[in-house]
């Protein structure tokens, strides 16, 4: 996969081109699949797309290793990751997915850069379905000192919804009352740090970093309906409808709300 983020542009009116890169193996049985891969983010003054880096088989997390996060020049940030899912049954699946964007071997202070997710997926023969979640990303997982390359694409994050400095549990029940009509009800319990996927690269989001998390309740009740070539979904919820981590800020009691989506597909 290969991708043009947005160009951003520093308070010196230059212009940095930024670019996305993941690359997976993927190895698959009849009962567990395993994946790895990685991510490399990189960026620079009117740079173009670099075509040593497109290459399937070179490890773009070397580049990234060989660079000190200290250097001026240090525009890098790669992660890897893995992930494993195994079928116990037809209805059971279990699944964990593990990322490193960068582990401390000396004792520098800094902390490990780490991302965790567990969870299963049971479906009961198309009536119901239930998925739980945990996930654990690290304080500064995703950020880097480079110029404009934290992940981040138009001011949200790349990869977990809420950012850098996150733990939840999700909670998803989805009951099928016929091949038209789904009720679902979805619940998430998340503990949000002070630490801010854009604090590296704006100011303005930078936040003094404190060790007490807010901690937030969301939940949704929802009715989807097929008819014809729509889906119309109408739901109870306080679930943030834009992602909050754009100012960095989560409410402790977010208010409910009434939404309604109408969506066309041929």
């Amino acid at each position: 996969m290969f991708s043009q983020l947005e160009p951003l542009i520093d308070f010196n009116e230059n212009n940095y081109n930024r670019y996305f890169i993941g690359k997976r193996l993927v190895y698959r049985k009849k009962r567990f699949e395993v994946e790895f891969g990685e991510l490399f983010l990189y960026s620079g003054i009117n740079r173009s797309f670099d075509l040593r880096f497109s290459t399937p088989f070179m490890p773009l997390f070397i580049k990234d290793l060989n660079t000190s996060e200290f250097e001026i020049s240090d525009n890098y940030n790669s992660i890897i990751f893995s992930s494993f899912e195994f079928n116990l049954s037809n209805e059971l699946k279990f699944f964990n997915e593990i990322i490193v964007d960068d582990i401390q071997i000396d004792d520098t202070g800094r902390d490990d850069k780490l991302g965790l997710k567990l969870g299963f997926d049971f479906a009961n023969n198309n009536n119901y379905s239930l998925l739980y979640e945990y996930t654990n990303i690290g304080k500064s997982t995703y950020l880097h000192s480079g110029k404009f390359t934290s992940y981040h694409f138009y001011e949200r994050p790349i990869g977990y919804k809420y950012g850098p400095d996150a733990i939840s549990h999700d909670f998803l029940l989805k009951i099928n009352y016929d091949q038209n009509i789904f009720f679902n009800l979805g619940f998430t319990h998340l503990k949000k740090g002070s630490t801010n996927i854009l604090q590296n690269d704006y100011d303005r989001y930078q936040t003094a970093m404190k060790n007490d998390k807010i901690v937030s309740k969301f939940f949704h009740f929802g009715i989807t309906t097929l008819f014809r070539n729509f889906i119309l979904n109408i739901s109870c919820s306080n679930f943030p409808s834009v992602n909050q981590e754009l100012s960095g800020y989560i409410e402790e009691n977010p208010k409910v709300g009434l939404v309604i989506d109408l969506n066309y597909f041929k």
